[in-house]
């Protein structure tokens, strides 16, 4: 809710009535990052040097 609240303080109403339950919540993060990763797949095919940076605070420790 504070994300709405951030970017759409007006529809804050209308999302608190929505109820996900967190098996649903889950299922659909792990469905946007199997997107974003083959998104980046098909198009790091293309690339000819990259670079990610990453540290502790974007590992999820499992």
């Amino acid at each position: 809710m504070k994300m709405v609240e951030n970017i759409c303080p007006e529809k804050k109403q209308q999302f608190s009535n929505v109820f996900l339950a967190r098996s649903t919540v889950s299922r659909r993060i792990e469905e946007v990052s199997s997107d974003v990763k083959r998104q980046l797949e098909a198009k790091g095919v293309k690339f000819e040097f990259s670079s990610l940076p990453c540290d502790e605070s974007s590992e999820s420790g499992q």
